[in-house]
């Protein structure tokens, strides 16, 4: 849920050189001491075929933190087609089992012209993303808010981002990752045309999953 006011902090911290979950941990933990202030959210990344939660999610939720994990993508046609039925379902029983609640940012960025050859159309990645949906709701994996998160630029500059929601009633969270683009614009210029479309959907949390110049 979102907080009663302001606004939850979180980050993804790359390690240096140590990129086992311990290393992540570490990483995190080293942030926070430079910052003088423990994270709200822990932003995680795993692939599609990753097994996940891992140490440092785990880790994430168990002190406290909150886990945003973000989950990559792949055929979304094949998705629909139920070659990946065991793998999602095993992934929903694991976070299931973790007891608490997490972020589920899943294949962020979808409108990235990019992905477009494993995404196919916007009609393709709604489906595979109500398929991934089903699953977690009948393995009972309640514990989970689904987290959609194009670009912003997919707002600003071709409106191709709106397309791939999937509806109020399949998302708990709007997102957009904020990108400053060649312009170097400001950040409330590079956000604005995400803002305006999800005032269009009162009652949904907003969340920035990653920004940067």
């Amino acid at each position: 849920r979102p907080p009663a006011d302001g606004a939850y902090l979180g980050a993804y911290v790359q390690p240096d050189t140590d990129y086992t979950p311990q290393g992540r941990i570490d990483a995190v933990t080293q942030f926070e001491k430079a910052t003088r202030r423990k994270l709200d959210i822990v932003q995680t990344y795993h692939p599609w075929e990753d097994d996940f939660p891992d140490a440092t999610d785990k880790w994430a939720v168990d002190s406290g933190r909150m886990l945003l994990l973000s989950w990559a993508g792949t055929d979304t046609r094949v998705i629909q087609s139920g070659r990946y039925d065991n793998l999602i379902r095993q992934r929903a029983r694991e976070v299931k089992a973790l007891g608490k609640p997490i972020f589920l940012r899943w294949r962020w960025e979808m409108d990235r012209p990019n992905l477009q050859a494993s995404i196919w159309t916007p009609q393709d990645f709604i489906a595979a993303w109500r398929h991934i949906r089903t699953i977690f709701a009948e393995e009972q994996a309640t514990n989970v808010s689904w987290v959609w998160c194009p670009t912003a630029a997919g707002f600003s500059d071709t409106d191709r981002a709106a397309p791939y929601y999937p509806g109020d009633s399949d998302v708990d969270w709007v997102c957009a990752d904020v990108y400053t683009g060649q312009k170097l614009d400001t950040f409330q210029e590079a956000a604005a045309g995400f803002l305006a479309w999800a005032k269009g959907h009162p009652g949904k949390p907003i969340m920035i999953g990653e920004w940067a110049t």
